[in-house]
């Protein structure tokens, strides 16, 4: 019966190890699913706003609109650092999610 205690107690042990792996990964692909939720919201409320603004400031400017290439350089501009914030704040999450994992 002592080997069949620690063969029960083994089994256990690696059903709890089992346990804790699953529920890591159940973490990770919440914040996964949340990342992704994060930059679909920029990308529909920020991204393409600036996009439109700038294709808007595109045809004004060639239909020689006097104030398009201020508007279309100051959309660029927001766009840029738009899209830099986001690239940065993915490489933070994407950092602190593999400090996680080694912890």
């Amino acid at each position: 019966r002592t080997r069949e205690a620690e063969a029960a107690a083994a089994r256990a042990a690696s059903l709890e190890k089992a346990a804790k792996g699953a529920g890591a990964l159940q973490e990770r692909c919440e914040a996964l699913s949340k990342e992704r939720r994060a930059v679909q919201t920029i990308m529909e409320l920020k991204v393409q706003v600036l996009l439109n603004q700038v294709s808007r400031a595109a045809q004004e400017l060639v239909q020689g609109a006097p104030n398009a290439a201020t508007t279309m350089s100051r959309e660029l501009s927001a766009l840029q650092r738009l899209v830099g914030a986001s690239i940065t704040a993915l490489r933070n999450a994407e950092a602190e999610d593999g400090a996680r994992q080694q912890s």
